[in-house]
């Protein structure tokens, strides 16, 4: 879309700047968003995108610069997530941002129940949530609590969520990322709704295809600075690139490997209720293979039933060619099998332990001192090996 001067942005940052202990996360960044616009906020992981977001939430008050909502100047002083919100800032995080053990009708509505005498009327709360559903044409069953719905349907749990506070300016904060194509074209197809009702969109994404398809505007950061904005309609692909790595891309993807080793994994057969059936693969050193298929295809519960984390009824799982029974993941570790699962931040991480922990926590036996205490400078110099080895890779050299 066309910028109109004579509106009054929803959103305009100002020489944003934003510092923590040692880093400067943002400097010096402008952004301004229209109503009826989706902008697109773009830049490699770090950049500060997401650190912008919450800048303009509330959820971190900014070192420098100034923030206007609405063509009103807030006060950095006392802005707050609550302040935010009843501006109308909505923001649907990366991370998920709800109550596990509660259903999807409690997570939509918390702080918004609806009551009466000191009982909140659950039924016309599901009946109001079953119509956001329709709207954005979602079946989820959100009478269960949450931790037992996939990844893409907690996604649109929060989606809903925001939707419901009547926004004014909605931040989507890798949306898609879990999503498949019918999620994502369904998304577009929202985003085309709120953009008719005068919303603004923030869209953050690193799918740029996306960015060109359903953004009217953009904002390139890299390494916290701002770099260029404008119309979508006036750039190509690569030159979007190459403002965001600063550089022409002349190789998307790494070559190939035409030359893979001996069979390290091998599945025949492998079953498990209600998930997969009769699932065959072979992985060879050297070899990378993908698993693709739509939300609810089993391919989350087959890598975590290789990986003895789901409960599997028939079929073997090989390494080099030997048979072998994974009961936990604790045994999948001992033979050499690494997971990094789809929710990172609840099944890959202890949020209380700090990142050297985190490395080394699959290989904390390995540092055991009488049985209780770990080597913690032998922890810390395998993280370091293990950092420097991952980029020596990633340069290139051997």
């Amino acid at each position: 879309m066309e910028k109109n001067n004579f509106l009054t942005p929803l959103v305009e940052v100002r020489n944003c700047t934003m510092e923590f202990p040692g880093v400067k996360a943002l400097s010096n960044v402008s952004l301004s968003l229209l109503p009826g616009e989706c902008h697109a906020l773009v830049g490699e992981n770090g950049a500060g995108k997401s650190t912008l977001s919450k800048c303009i939430t509330g959820e971190y008050q900014m070192t420098s610069g100034e923030i206007f909502v609405g063509g009103n100047q807030i006060k950095q002083s006392s802005y707050s997530i609550r302040e935010s919100q009843a501006l109308g800032i909505a923001i649907v995080h990366q991370e998920f941002q709800l109550m596990q053990e509660m259903t999807g009708v409690e997570n939509i509505f918390v702080g918004h129940y609806l009551t009466q005498g000191g009982l909140i009327h659950w039924k016309e709360l599901a009946a109001k949530a079953q119509e956001i559903m329709e709207f954005l044409q979602c079946d989820i069953n959100l009478s269960i609590p949450v931790k037992r719905l996939r990844t893409a349907e907690k996604q649109i749990v929060q989606l809903a969520k925001a939707i419901l506070s009547d926004s004014k300016v909605l931040i989507l904060d890798e949306l898609t990322a879990v999503l498949q194509e019918k999620e994502i074209e369904n998304i577009f197809r929202i985003i085309g709704i709120i953009k008719k009702r005068g919303i603004g969109v923030i869209y953050i994404s690193h799918r740029l295809d996306e960015i060109m398809s359903c953004c009217d505007t953009y904002t390139v950061l890299c390494d916290g600075r701002y770099v260029n904005s404008g119309n979508v309609k006036d750039i190509s692909m690569p030159q979007l690139i190459k403002m965001i790595i600063g550089r022409d891309l002349n190789q998307v993807f790494p070559p190939v490997n035409e030359k893979t080793g001996d069979m390290v994994l091998e599945v025949r057969n492998l079953t498990a209720p209600k998930a997969f059936r009769n699932i065959n693969l072979e992985v060879r050193q050297g070899e990378v293979i993908g698993l693709a298929g739509l939300v609810g295809a089993g391919k989350t519960e087959l890598v975590h039933a290789i990986f003895g984390n789901h409960k599997i009824t028939s079929g073997e799982v090989l390494i080099r060619g030997k048979p072998v029974k994974i009961k936990s993941p604790r045994e999948a570790i001992k033979l050499g099998i690494g997971l990094v699962p789809d929710e990172r931040r609840l099944l890959g991480l202890n949020m209380l332990f700090d990142i050297k922990d985190n490395t080394i926590l699959p290989s904390m036996s390995k540092f055991k001192k009488f049985f209780a205490f770990r080597y913690r400078s032998s922890g810390v110099v395998m993280a370091i090996n293990l950092f420097r080895a991952i980029r020596k890779d990633s340069n290139g050299k051997k």
